[in-house]
């Protein structure tokens, strides 16, 4: 799996156009990489993926999303994570909005047992 990523970012490289033929093939790597592979694989094949979609004419514009955690308290990080969602989109950091709350100790994420997220994202075709 790590050479088919390594193989995909050199024709990334050599400015390869993406077709829709790479879709799959770049889908099934950032599955298997979010799962298995290092932090820097999986904003690799994050990356990829999103110059996949920007190729296909599906260039994301704007994201909105909404973090839901009682602990870690995620104000402090809010501007490193706008600035990576920023470059894995290839929009400015002004066009993300993060936001942190908390669920006021109710669910599954009141009682710290896990984090949930929701994000709207507007794409232009």
């Amino acid at each position: 799996m790590r050479q088919r990523l390594q193989f995909v970012a050199e024709c990334n490289r050599a400015d390869t156009v993406f077709t829709e033929r790479w879709q799959p093939t770049v889908d099934s790597l950032a599955d298997y990489f979010r799962s298995h592979g290092t932090r820097n694989e999986r904003m690799t094949a994050l990356y990829l993926k999103g110059r996949v979609h920007h190729d296909l004419g599906e260039a994301p514009q704007a994201l909105d999303a909404t973090v839901c955690a009682e602990q870690p308290k995620l104000n402090p990080h809010i501007p490193k994570m706008q600035a990576c969602m920023a470059e894995v989109m290839g929009v400015s950091p002004s066009q993300i909005s993060i936001k942190a709350t908390t669920t006021e100790r109710l669910g599954f994420t009141g009682r710290e047992e896990g984090i949930s997220a929701y994000a709207v994202a507007l794409i232009r075709q």
